[in-house]
């Protein structure tokens, strides 16, 4: 199903000393020029909004300590108008993520970013 692929995203990389980057300067991250960006596709009301902001928050963290790689989070909301609301009461509750631009994923530049990666991962499963 649709909501089972965005929660795909989220699940955590199992990470070794062989395979840590940090261990092998050939790794395509090595000098990285620009960063992996991290896109949280929030739904529903203020509990999940939360949660998937955490996670994403939570992804950001192992990225950057146990890769060393530089990130960036970026929201992208649903279509139906319900996330508004959630939005407000999020903001309010948490002072933290008063700066996040809740739409900042929703363009075109994203969604043929998405499909692409669609593409790709089906071609390797």
């Amino acid at each position: 199903s649709q909501e089972e692929n965005k929660t795909t995203f989220l699940k955590q990389p199992t990470i070794t000393a062989q395979n840590h980057p940090s261990n092998h300067t050939t790794s395509p991250h090595y000098n990285q020029s620009r960063p992996v960006t991290i896109v949280v596709q929030l739904s529903g009301e203020l509990g999940n909004q939360v949660h998937k902001i955490a996670s994403g928050f939570c992804l950001q963290h192992m990225i950057e300590t146990r890769l060393g790689l530089t990130t960036e989070l970026k929201l992208q909301t649903q279509a139906r108008p319900k996330w508004k609301r959630a939005m407000k009461w999020t903001k309010a509750m948490f002072p933290n993520i008063r700066p996040l631009h809740f739409r900042e994923a929703n363009t075109e530049e994203f969604q043929q970013i998405h499909k692409l990666q669609n593409q790709w991962i089906n071609e390797k499963i």
